[in-house]
Formats: C-alpha cells, structure tokens, sequence
C-alpha cells in the first residue's frame, strides 16, 4: 500500500446561505458546515481509494477539533500525526454566498497552523521515506513549506484554489511538482490559457519547475514534466 502524508490545513468550512431578502441587520439564512482544508480534502480522496493517507496538520481541543478528528478517522484518514492543542481553536472558514449558493467573501482563521514549527515538521519527517509521496498545502507559511521541500525532495505542493500563488513563486522549484488551475494561469501568472500546451512550456522553462499538474477547468488535466 503505497503512502501519502499530507502536511497542511484541516479546516472546518461554514456557508452561510441567504434565504430570503430582508432590509434589516438580521439576515435569514441558512448554515451548512461540513469537514474542508486542502490537505485534509487530499486525505480524504486518497484514503478513499485505498491509500495510506496520513494527515500532518494542528487543531484545538475544542468542539470543531473533536469532530473533524471523529470525521477524519470515519474517513480513513491516520491522524496520528495531527498536533492538538489546548490553548488553540480549530482553523475555521467562513463563507458568505449570495441566493444561488454562490461565494461572495471568506473569512479564515488557520492561526493554529503555526504550531506545525521547525522542530514538529523534522521530527514527524523522520518517521517517513522517500518512498513516501509528500503533498503540502500553502495555508502552510512560505517558512513552513520551504522547511519541508529542503527536508524531502519528492514534496508535491497542492495550492489552495482561490489563493494567490504569487508569494510562493520563488520557491517553486523547490517541489517536485506543482499543482494549478485556470484562474492561478490566468490571474496571478497572466498566462493565456486558449493554448495549454504552450503555457506549459512557458512554465517549465521561467519557473524552473521540474513537474506540473494542470487542471484547466473545461480544458482537461495536463501533467507535464
């Protein structure tokens, strides 16, 4: 069975949804919580397929801690490397959408990712291989992640979706390989994306990327390397 460890955000996500219109401060909605983070999401899907899915993140001791672990442990996921803390609250996301379910703002609080430091992060990797695939989320800081690329060099980095990737360009060719969709090309690369193979190249060569994973909405998915 082959092994995933994946180091980054498990995240309790909260929709608000409006379901009526009303001209006062007390707006009628609708609350949807569920399980979310990158790398837990990761987690849940390799975990799914029959994968050694093994989540290194942080939470608090709190209600939202206690059942994302419970969820987490329904799921498949191994949370033994999952850091618990007391005096901490749960990374949370708030999201605000419009009648159609659609998001119009967020709010996040992943404060409690810093616990995931220098010293954790080498002594969790020792327990690992480099037959071991390691796949890290940027909630993490650019401190963190670089830590981790120079720790293992077989790292895959799996961006948040609607995050700018801008802070981490320099960085980039630290990872094996790197994981973007369209709005990531198109907005904070200004890369076309009418010709995928071409961005490619583009990417390849100016980044120094040494692998890349495209996902272009409509377009397909691309691996290149």
């Amino acid at each position: 069975m082959e092994r995933f460890v994946l180091m980054g955000a498990m995240i309790y996500d909260l929709r608000a949804i409006p379901y009526q219109k009303s001209e006062g401060m007390n707006q009628p909605i609708r609350l949807r919580g569920q399980a979310g983070g990158v790398a837990r999401n990761a987690a849940e899907k390799l975990a799914a397929l029959g994968h050694h899915a093994i989540l290194v993140s942080a939470c608090g001791l709190d209600m939202t801690g206690k059942v994302l672990m419970e969820d987490a442990i329904a799921k498949g996921i191994d949370i033994s490397y999952v850091k618990q803390l007391p005096s901490d609250k749960t990374s949370g996301l708030l999201v605000l959408c419009d009648e159609f379910d659609q998001p119009v703002s967020s709010m996040l609080d992943a404060g409690v990712l810093n616990a995931i430091d220098h010293l954790y992060l080498y002594t969790t990797m020792q327990d690992f291989t480099y037959d071991d695939t390691f796949i890290a989320d940027n909630n993490l800081t650019v401190d963190q992640l670089q830590f981790i690329a120079h720790q293992h060099a077989q790292t895959w980095l799996l961006p948040v979706a609607d995050k700018s990737i801008q802070p981490l360009i320099n960085i980039l060719p630290l990872f094996q390989g790197v994981q973007f969709n369209e709005r990531m090309l198109s907005e904070d690369l200004k890369l076309p994306v009418d010709n995928l193979h071409h961005t490619i190249r583009i990417m390849l060569d100016q980044l120094h990327l040494r692998s890349l994973l495209l996902i272009a909405g409509e377009n397909g998915i691309y691996y290149a390397d």
